[in-house]
């Protein structure tokens, strides 16, 4: 169920499929929509300018009625849609006015995680963590420490662990 929480992964293809590209100006071009096309979007992140740019391409863009409140200096200066710092604010703390979040730090960001160092496969299962039924005979040999003898066909055959012991029997 894909509105599990937690379950992002989707097993399956996506179902329908568009055949042609979305065109907002299919059956004619409106006054709105010419004024859409025309504005520029400026001092934002990257990642908001990505966002405003993707609303105005798909016709979910809205415009602003009215001017709205800066979250900082709590005037009514905000001219533009979807910003929450007025222009003089957001270049005073030199941050993007949707987001708030400084502007290196998309930038930042990304660096760090492409920077960090992420486990390898051999950090993660080191052989002394499994079992030694899952070890190759190339991680027995090469394992710092004890050495753990490799069980034969017939010790891996009778090595369910049922509670009762047959070599106890002899």
């Amino acid at each position: 169920m894909s509105s599990q929480k937690g379950n992002a992964k989707r097993t399956r293809p996506q179902k329908y499929q568009n055949q042609t590209v979305y065109k907002k100006d299919l059956y004619g071009t409106t006054a709105v929509t010419k004024q859409l096309d025309n504005i520029r979007i400026e001092g934002l992140c990257s990642r908001c300018t990505h966002i405003i740019e993707w609303k105005i391409k798909f016709k979910k863009y809205k415009k602003l009625t009215a001017p709205a409140i800066c979250v900082k200096c709590s005037g009514r200066t905000i001219k533009e849609a979807y910003h929450t710092l007025c222009r003089p604010c957001a270049a005073d703390a030199d941050k993007c006015p949707k987001c708030c979040q400084p502007h290196h730090s998309s930038a930042s960001s990304s660096a760090e995680t492409s920077s960090r160092k992420l486990p390898s496969q051999s950090d993660q299962t080191t052989p002394m963590s499994l079992p030694p039924s899952k070890l190759s005979e190339e991680q027995l040999s090469s394992s710092p420490g004890k050495t753990i003898p490799a069980l034969s066909s017939d010790e891996e055959d009778n090595s369910d662990f049922s509670g009762t012991d047959e070599d106890s029997d002899s």
